[in-house]
């Protein structure tokens, strides 16, 4: 990544036009992440540096388009984690190799809670109460 104001593969001088304008990608870059704080370690690696430099930067067309590829991936996942469909979830962020993710949208999809309601039925003989659809009391051995 070139800080100074020279072409990354032509080292030609860039006008202050284009240059504003490549530098404007690495704010748009600062609100992928800042949206999607999950995407910051692949996007720093995209880019290839450590952290996300102050000043605005420079973000070529490749690295660019990779970035906001990730992030409508990142969106339908979160989209599918809101309407409950974990195991899509999980599978977006396997596809971008976001393993941590995956595994805390799949961990949610173990912690659905089914209910179930359970209808008793009172014994007409001793008054105990037993499960709806048992033919025999389990306290008397009466019909239920």
């Amino acid at each position: 990544m070139r800080t100074d104001n020279l072409c990354n593969n032509c080292d030609a001088s860039l006008s202050d036009a284009k240059l504003a304008f490549l530098k404007g990608r690495g704010k748009r870059v600062r609100e992928i992440i800042q949206r999607h704080p999950e995407l910051k370690e692949k996007v720093l690696v995209r880019l290839g540096i450590s952290d996300l430099p102050q000043d605005d930067f420079y973000v070529e067309n490749d690295a660019l388009r990779d970035i906001e590829y990730w992030e409508q991936k990142a969106e339908v996942a979160a989209n599918f984690e809101k309407a409950g469909n974990f195991d899509g979830s999980a599978r977006q962020y396997e596809d971008m190799e976001l393993w941590t993710e995956a595994g805390r949208v799949r961990s949610k999809s173990n912690q659905t809670i089914r209910e179930r309601e359970i209808v008793l039925v009172k014994c007409g003989y001793c008054g105990s109460l037993n499960p709806q659809g048992t033919l025999k009391c389990s306290s008397c051995g009466g019909r239920v």
